[in-house]
């Protein structure tokens, strides 16, 4: 990661120093590369002078990842709020431009690999991030020469799976698309139905399953989906994501067979739907 963030420490006169280690440890390679990403791209981004530390620690069966910068640091009754989607502080805009996802792909892939992510930060003074993960032995390491065969549970259960993301806020398809091609799946977005037909035909292929919001510009989640139905086949998987917790639209969904998930979306809950789709298709082939 040092090469990858190099240059954009550079163009900002920071020392970015990152901390090599003889550590081992187990995790989903791609996820964790992506959330810690992230964590490094901030701290660079909200850092106008100074350094920014990359560097592991061992604590006993764990190994704390940890991203240190002088930055801006973070008030202690804004630490919540950070975390939260497309939410950026007063501080934060003024330092760099963004959409404010970053911390919120932290969090959801954070909740994906069940580790934890904890802050320690002194507004005006500087931050630190520390990422918990499970050590593990040098045995699981590759031998020279030999490729190691990827274990059951570092294979995504969802490669190949082709979803296609309807919202109408370009950057909630930016984030879903992020967390969806980290699990393995191949991701077709659109703001609008009209779109969504376009690169569908384009890809000369139907979605696996369509994960459509429910507030869309010229029509609703769940017209979107009668149309692409209607197109696909009345059996295609389609979820339904919305904060709408009335009745009436709970009963419409399970009327039409169609999957609801409320937001905020939990990606446990998400990755399940997935996996079911994906595993329904694999027994059919």
């Amino acid at each position: 990661m040092g090469v990858e963030f190099a240059p954009f420490a550079r163009e900002r006169g920071l020392d970015l120093t990152i901390v090599h280690s003889s550590a081992w440890i187990r995790s989903d390679p791609a996820l964790l590369r992506r959330l810690l990403q992230n964590l490094i791209s901030n701290a660079i981004k909200y850092t106008p002078s100074g350094r920014v530390l990359v560097g592991c620690r061992r604590h006993g069966k764990s190994i704390a990842i940890e991203i240190i910068d002088t930055g801006i640091g973070i008030a202690d009754n804004d630490r919540q709020a950070i975390f939260a989607e497309f939410r950026r502080l007063d501080d934060g805009v003024r330092q760099a431009p963004g959409l404010g996802l970053g911390l919120s792909i932290v969090e959801r892939i954070a909740k994906v690999l069940e580790i934890d992510v904890l802050l320690v930060s002194e507004h005006g003074k500087g931050t630190r991030f520390s990422v918990s993960v499970e050590r593990a032995t040098a045995k699981t390491a590759p031998l020279s020469g030999k490729a190691r065969k990827p274990s059951a549970g570092a294979v995504s259960k969802l490669d190949g799976l082709y979803v296609l993301c309807i919202d109408n806020d370009l950057s909630i398809l930016e984030g879903m698309s992020g967390l969806l091609t980290q699990w393995g799946c191949t991701v077709t977005t659109a703001p609008d139905l009209d779109t969504a037909f376009a690169t569908l035909d384009a890809a000369h292929r139907p979605p696996d399953i369509v994960l459509a919001d429910y507030h869309l510009e010229r029509a609703n989640g769940i017209e979107a989906i009668h149309a692409l139905r209607q197109a696909f086949g009345l059996d295609l998987p389609c979820v339904l994501v919305t904060a709408d917790r009335t009745p009436s639209l709970r009963s419409e969904t399970e009327a039409e067979g169609i999957k609801l998930i409320y937001k905020p979306v939990k990606p446990a809950a998400l990755r399940a739907v997935l996996s079911a789709t994906h595993a329904r298709q694999e027994a059919a082939e």
